[in-house]
């Protein structure tokens, strides 16, 4: 999920870029958590009392981030664009508007509910999270802004990136293997660590965007996706 968090202090123009410094590895726990699970995964590691399908648990996460993540990224296009808070009214309205625009958020909620509440409610609070930023956003130092354009415009890069590792290998493996495989281990060998990796990298994205140098040229983790994205706030 993602785990950023906007900083809704007013903006100071007199403040340089970078902003004030500010502890950034909370911001990396749901990214590194949900690697570390993968990874346990892959490796057979997880503790006995830890019940978790490698099946279900890799179709959900999967499910989660196709679900969300362009909603996602409309949203913060809109809330780092916009120069003040919407009413509460033209806020809920543009909830709704995106939900119908991206309804598989809908079934995604109605399947977390169906697993449980322990998905259930992480999942409804996350959503929820990231509404909200409608209302913080357009309060945020420019910085703040840019850092939610970069790891929104990243995330989006890193999934198709992720997305055509993919793609190649099980293309790659099926030539191998005369078009013959066995889903599980496909899923095992491929899928696990790929997906592994597409959380790290979102973790590494959340620490680099809170350095220094990002203040200097804020940019995405895959610029020449980005298309010089990242520092548009520009009025809707």
């Amino acid at each position: 999920m993602d785990s950023t968090s906007t900083h809704t202090s007013t903006p100071n123009e007199n403040t340089p870029l970078g902003g004030p410094a500010e502890s950034v590895y909370p911001k990396l726990l749901p990214e590194l958590a949900t690697f570390g699970v993968l990874a346990a995964i892959q490796f057979d590691a997880l503790p006995q009392w830890l019940d978790l399908p490698m099946e279900d648990t890799v179709a959900w996460l999967v499910a989660l981030e196709a679900a969300t993540l362009f909603l996602m990224f409309t949203l913060v296009d809109v809330a780092t664009r916009m120069r003040r808070p919407p009413p509460w009214w033209l806020g809920i309205a543009v909830v709704v508007g995106l939900v119908i625009i991206y309804p598989d958020v809908i079934a995604l909620v109605v399947a977390g509910w169906q697993l449980g509440l322990w998905v259930f409610l992480p999942l409804l609070w996350s959503l929820m999270e990231r509404f909200r930023e409608l209302w913080t956003l357009p309060d945020a130092s420019r910085i703040e802004r840019f850092r939610r354009r970069a790891l929104s415009n990243g995330r989006v890069a890193s999934a198709v990136v992720i997305s055509a590792l993919f793609i190649a290998t099980l293309l790659i493996h099926a030539a191998l293997q005369s078009g013959e495989f066995d889903p599980d281990v496909v899923i095992y060998q491929y899928g696990v660590p790929l997906l592994a990796v597409f959380y790290l990298l979102a973790a590494f994205d959340a620490w680099r965007v809170h350095r220094p140098a990002f203040g200097i040229k804020p940019r995405s983790l895959w610029p020449f996706l980005d298309m010089g994205d990242t520092d548009r706030v520009d009025p809707l």
